[in-house]
């Protein structure tokens, strides 16, 4: 009597007579059983294709990057290698992000600002001085540098906060200080002979950082019946200085300025300060900007700018993707 049984699919059947056989037929189900196995393959297999290969950016690197430069004592920079391909500054936010996910680190400082897409920020940060790339406004003394550059800073913080930039692999950080300039100008009037003129200026100056001062004489010069302006333009720094205006020319002394007459003083393009001077001033020093009245507040409203106590700079983090 012969015996059956099924094994995978399979037939198989035993003979008394000790002769074994083997029946292979296929079953008429098998297919089913193939494309379900096969369907399950795939579905491993897009599992497996659908998990990441890699990790997401660290942010929290990135973060620490900044915060090491902006905390520093000097101007000092840094670099770091990341392999986000796009990244977002938002407030005290850090945030990187590729093909395997995104990644959010916070700052503790907060002020900095990402400067992709300005050609002169990202040259600073790249380590080009400030005085290079705004040669042109520090020489133009209608110009202000210090404000161009903060104007630069806001426009571009406009562009770039809170908004995906691409990052091609590197980031640069560069911590710059700079200062608000402030200017400290007197004047003297030559004291001579007659006390309703006078023929000569003496302007004694100092600023807290190496700046261009304009300075206007304004009144009613000898033999002239309308007020004049005459225009004088010195270099100041953080050493006292002094120049001179004649206002006689040769031997003459015929050209002399009347009492009263005003001191107008402009630094980097904005009027800081005037004083009229009078002949009770004939041979004295008169204080035309004193006790911070000669003074650039160009931070006025701007939350992503830091003031050292201890320098009275003023410092900006820059980052550039």
């Amino acid at each position: 009597m012969p015996y059956r049984w099924k094994l995978a699919g399979y037939e198989f059947k035993y003979e008394q007579a000790a002769t074994a056989s083997m029946d292979l037929e296929a079953p008429a189900d098998a297919w089913y059983v193939w494309f379900a196995v096969s369907i399950v393959t795939i579905a491993m297999v897009g599992i497996a294709l659908g998990l990441p290969t890699g990790p997401p950016p660290d942010a929290n690197e990135a973060a620490n990057t900044i915060e090491r430069t902006t905390g520093g004592a000097y101007e000092t920079s840094s670099a770091y290698e990341h392999d986000a391909d796009e990244m977002k500054i938002d407030g005290p936010t850090v945030s990187l992000r590729n093909e395997h996910g995104t990644a959010h680190s916070s700052l503790s400082y907060g002020a900095v600002v990402p400067v992709t897409g300005n050609e002169r920020l990202e040259n600073i940060t790249s380590g080009t001085s400030f005085e290079t790339e705004y040669a042109e406004e520090i020489s133009d003394p209608s110009i202000g540098a210090t404000e161009a550059f903060f104007d630069d800073i806001e426009n571009v913080r406009a562009d770039n906060a809170g908004k995906w930039i691409s990052a091609p692999g590197e980031m640069q950080v560069q911590a710059v200080s700079t200062v608000s300039p402030s200017v400290d100008v007197s004047v003297e009037p030559e004291e001579w002979g007659r006390g309703d003129t006078t023929r000569s200026l003496e302007f004694s100056y100092e600023a807290n950082t190496e700046t261009q001062v304009q300075i206007e004489t304004m009144g009613v010069f000898w033999a002239e019946d309308e007020p004049r302006t005459e225009k004088q333009l010195v270099e100041a720094d953080e050493s006292s200085s002094t120049s001179q205006y004649d206002i006689y020319e040769g031997d003459s002394a015929q050209n002399q300025l009347h009492y009263p007459f005003d001191i107008d003083v402009t630094v980097e393009g904005k009027h800081v300060c005037q004083e009229t001077i009078t002949e009770a001033d004939h041979g004295e020093q008169v204080t035309v900007c004193g006790e911070n009245e000669g003074n650039i507040d160009a931070t006025e409203g701007v939350d992503w700018v830091q003031l050292d106590d201890e320098t009275g700079k003023y410092r900006v983090t820059l980052v550039d993707s």
